[in-house]
């Protein structure tokens, strides 16, 4: 059961939140096998699950954080600034 658990859930997402900045650094952990996207863009993740990335804000001041599991499910956060 508990296997089956880990396997089915979205996969974990922690998120440094930088100050607001004309281009800011963010950086977090997740799981090695998910993949990320900041913004829509696709991040890459290390052995040990960690990424960082630098972005811009856009128009509406908004930054979203997606992990997606290899099977599909997903784990959301974003911030407005």
């Amino acid at each position: 059961g508990l296997e089956y658990y880990k396997f089915n859930r979205p996969p974990p997402l922690k998120v440094e939140w930088p100050e607001l900045s004309e281009t800011m650094e963010i950086s977090g952990i997740t799981e090695p096998e998910a993949n990320v996207r900041v913004n829509d863009d696709l991040v890459i993740v290390d052995s040990s699950g960690k990424f960082k990335t630098k972005v811009s804000l856009n128009s509406d001041k908004k930054i979203i954080i997606e992990a997606k599991s290899p099977i599909g499910k997903i784990s959301k956060v974003e911030k407005t600034y």
